[in-house]
């Protein structure tokens, strides 16, 4: 997982790159639906944006291939 902060300095706003074969199979939505899960107590309060990109390995590995 890659982790950056986007707040400006308030640290209530992050980018996230979360790579998993946990999501193989699983729609964009619910790819999201479980990252949000792991953040649900965050997300209550210290956290007002939160942009993530969900890749499996293999689209990971596709996309590092492209740069």
């Amino acid at each position: 997982m890659e982790v950056t902060d986007t707040s400006g300095g308030c640290g209530a706003s992050f980018d996230l790159i979360v790579v998993s074969d946990k999501f193989e199979g699983l729609s964009l939505l619910d790819r999201h639906r479980l990252v949000n899960s792991v953040f649900e107590e965050e997300l209550k309060g210290a956290i007002h944006a939160l942009t993530m990109k969900t890749w499996t390995l293999a689209q990971f590995e596709k996309k590092k291939q492209q740069m």
